[in-house]
């Protein structure tokens, strides 16, 4: 059991957010397995390919399974679709605003 005053603090670049080059083979619960057994309390995240449509689903599903509250840059227009996101501890932290930047 983690200590009390613990941060656990994770990063992981999922290729194409577990779904592959071509969207061909589906790691994603592997890679949510193990984050989970780390229980972080913070997630930064990598590569959300496609996280962003169907109303943000695979965001949301990935969150919910790891009990973290998710969020993610837009994917820029004509750039990169491999966007950034965080996922906090929502009994850690209180949200209170979220804003969209255009860095490169």
């Amino acid at each position: 059991m983690a200590s009390s005053r613990e941060l656990r603090i994770a990063s992981w670049n999922v290729e194409h957010n577990g779904r592959g080059r071509s969207g061909g083979e589906d790691k994603r619960q592997l890679a949510h397995s193990i984050v989970k057994a780390f229980e972080p309390h913070v997630y930064f995240r990598q590569e959300l390919t496609r996280a962003w449509d169907n109303g943000k689903a695979d965001l949301y599903a990935e969150g919910t399974r790891l009990g973290l509250m998710p969020f993610m840059t837009r994917p820029p227009e004509g750039r990169s679709r491999n966007p950034v996101g965080i996922m906090i501890d929502p009994f850690l932290f209180d949200v209170v605003a979220e804003y969209q930047y255009d860095l490169p």
